[in-house]
């Protein structure tokens, strides 16, 4: 029986964005996703989701409120403004007013109406994968720790999708290269890319709420009632993934052999 979680509580957002980031199956749809989720939860009307070039600069991929005039021509080096500080530093960064802040002040973009921000690393491991960004709380007051944990939530799944999307796409690629005359073998291969892209949607529901129950506990102010929630989550996700290993792997008649 699944479990129901409290609605707006950190156990119901956690599986709510790992369902709503699953049904992304390309970077481009699916930074766009994560970004009206960013904006979304956080309350913010400014964002923006960077991804790293084949040159190693940061370019925006989605974003809103932004002058999509400029969009093009932004490429941001490492250690560049601030969302390349926390790309190079691969730290995530939550500053409740500029002015506060010389150094951040100093690195300040003047479109910002407000003196509050987040930005937090997209990484998969150790390898940077992009950087997310939001600004402008809508109600003009700076964003909280709940804001700053849940874009650690969100950039932490989008990692993970974002690798599977690239895996999958890699996969698909190479079954396309193969040879006409290997007929045989691109049929078997295509079978296998679409087993690997059905397992891929699969596995990313409960990866991605596992990863973000995961995050939450590790936290010290965590209370009973949401340590109970997180720990179910975790239980819930897991017995799915014993599920479904459990039909792939199961008994089986082998097919005689001619």
């Amino acid at each position: 029986m699944k479990k129901k979680y409290s609605p707006g509580s950190k156990a119901a957002i956690i599986k709510e964005i790992a369902g709503s980031i699953t049904s992304a199956d390309n970077a481009d749809s699916l930074t766009n996703l994560v970004l009206d989720l960013s904006l979304v939860y956080t309350k913010a009307r400014r964002g923006s989701v960077m991804l790293l070039d084949q040159k190693g600069h940061l370019v925006i991929k989605a974003a809103r409120g932004i002058d999509y005039g400029i969009i093009p021509s932004i490429r941001i080096r490492m250690g560049e403004k601030i969302c390349g500080r926390v790309a190079k530093e691969r730290l995530p960064m939550l500053v409740k007013d500029i002015a506060r802040d010389e150094e951040i002040k100093s690195r300040k973009n003047n479109r910002y109406k407000t003196g509050s921000f987040i930005s937090c690393p997209v990484l998969m491991k150790e390898r940077l994968l992009g950087v997310i960004n939001v600004s402008d709380k809508t109600d003009g007051g700076p964003f909280s720790e709940d804001d700053f944990e849940l874009l650690e939530i969100l950039s932490s799944q989008t990692a993970l999708s974002l690798e599977y999307a690239r895996l999958t796409a890699e996969l698909l690629s190479k079954t396309c290269e193969l040879d006409e005359k290997n007929r045989a073998i691109i049929e078997s291969d295509r079978a296998k890319s679409e087993f690997v892209a059905a397992m891929s949607h699969e596995l990313r529901t409960p990866l991605n709420s596992i990863t973000g129950a995961a995050y939450y506990l590790r936290g010290e102010e965590v209370s009973a009632e949401e340590r109970k929630e997180f720990i179910n989550i975790i239980s819930d996700e897991v017995t799915r993934l014993t599920a479904l290993f459990d039909g792939l792997l199961g008994p089986r008649k082998n097919p005689p052999i001619p």
